[in-house]
């Protein structure tokens, strides 16, 4: 059986007190705020690529037919 066979199976099982104490753990996780400047500073973009990306929005984008 795959990892992932063996985590369904195993969220299958969990009573529904539990499931919902995960879920409720996962929201507020996920809906932490961010620390001013998560990761700016971290990973700063080349000033080309900043130009690039500004020029390459003001292009009207059109899906390939």
């Amino acid at each position: 059986m795959s990892t992932v066979q063996e985590i369904e199976s195993a969220i299958q099982q969990l009573p529904r007190e539990q499931m919902r104490k995960i879920q409720t753990w996962l929201d507020e996780m996920l809906n932490q705020p961010r620390p001013e400047g998560y990761f700016a500073s971290d990973y700063p973009l080349p000033e080309d690529r900043l130009k690039l990306e500004e020029a390459m929005a003001k292009i009207p984008q059109h899906p390939d037919r």
